[in-house]
């Protein structure tokens, strides 16, 4: 795993092991609705990595210009992903990964079965890339590899 990325909130980076947002690991936000503000929990975060592109990967709605700027990222500096099936974007997450030439992907999905979290978890450790899976609140239930599950407004 590389170098965590910044928090951005000093008390609950404290709690964290190395500090800040795992990179080159699975970290889940659950939420209780998609698309209503979870990326700003990990914005610091996107912040810092640098040039590199962001993917945002089966978002439930594309942030303009204006509201990626408010979380510090340039439209020039982010790439949308969409996939008609849920294996094509399973598959994708695994290839952005795997490549390594995205500073953060950010995937909202539904549902995911154990082995395919347990690939891209792997996918993950294979890259210097923050990976953000945005899952339903019902997904706490599940078992899952990632090294950091948060609800963010727990």
């Amino acid at each position: 795993m590389g170098r965590p990325h910044p928090l951005g909130y000093p008390t609950l980076s404290a709690e964290l092991p190395g500090g800040g947002w795992p990179v080159g690991a699975l970290v889940e936000l659950l939420v209780q609705q998609a698309g209503v503000g979870e990326v700003r929990l990990p914005r610091p975060a996107l912040g810092a990595v640098g040039k590199r592109p962001v993917a945002l990967l089966q978002p439930p709605h594309m942030p303009d210009g204006l509201g990626l700027g408010h979380i510090g990222l340039s439209l020039k500096h982010v790439m949308q992903v969409k996939a008609q099936k849920t294996a094509d974007s399973l598959w994708s997450a695994e290839q952005i990964l795997r490549a390594g030439s995205c500073g953060a992907l950010i995937y909202w999905t539904q549902h995911v079965q154990a082995s395919s979290l347990r690939r891209l978890h792997l996918a993950a450790r294979s890259s210097e890339t923050l990976f953000v899976m945005v899952r339903l609140l019902a997904a706490a239930l599940d078992l899952s590899p990632a090294l950091l599950r948060r609800h963010p407004m727990a």
